[in-house]
């Protein structure tokens, strides 16, 4: 067993909070990532729009207390500026959704969304290996398994890139009028954003664990 591994285990409750903040974290950008998913498919309900605005509170709020853990905490179970650097990740991916949600509203962009459907599902199933990459490092668990989850991040992200490119292809063919082609590339901006900060968060979980294995 790695030293790593042995500190896990050995560490007070208090000093474990921080894997249980990053889960919760990625738990909340991936309840935000399928109900903008769910936009996609219906229409602006209300009660929608209420409850990724309450999400957005609620990373914000577990971001805070990170580093209010941080400020409190003498012994971290990884090095502080990593714990800083992943809370302020995940708080991120929410912001970029919340704000992609928004958007979609004020854009008034229902007629292209079957455009954006794609990059979207992409963004859902990056989020989730995220939330997998985190759990796995909470745990007292395997490299192999978290750098092969870390691995498939990448190939969503590369997909989202390919994607990205079909879309400003498409957007740039003159067949959009120049108001919705600002609308839509803010959009597709957006998920990229947050496609790529997945890709952030998961390399630098796979950083982590080499370093202290």
């Amino acid at each position: 067993m790695s030293n790593f591994n042995i500190l896990k285990l050995i560490l007070p409750p208090e000093e474990k909070i921080f894997y249980e903040l990053f889960e919760k974290s990625s738990c909340v950008c991936c309840e935000s990532a399928l109900i903008l998913k769910s936009l996609l498919k219906g229409d602006f309900d209300p009660e929608r729009l209420i409850k990724i605005k309450e999400l957005r509170k609620i990373s914000s709020s577990l971001a805070k207390e990170t580093l209010e853990q941080l400020n409190k905490t003498f012994v971290t179970p990884i090095d502080r500026e990593d714990i800083q650097y992943i809370a302020s990740k995940l708080n991120r991916i929410n912001k970029k959704i919340t704000k992609t949600y928004q958007n979609l509203k004020i854009y008034n962009l229902k007629a292209y969304f079957s455009n954006i459907e794609k990059h979207v599902d992409l963004l859902v199933e990056a989020s989730n290996e995220i939330r997998h990459i985190l759990s796995e490092l909470k745990k007292v668990s395997d490299m192999k398994r978290i750098i092969q989850s870390s691995q498939k991040v990448k190939e969503i992200e590369n997909a989202g890139d390919e994607l990205f490119v079909q879309h400003l292809e498409d957007l740039f063919s003159g067949k959009y009028d120049a108001l919705t082609v600002i609308k839509l590339k803010d959009i597709y901006n957006s998920i990229e954003n947050a496609l790529n900060t997945c890709s952030d968060i998961s390399d630098e979980v796979v950083r982590i664990v080499l370093k202290h294995s």
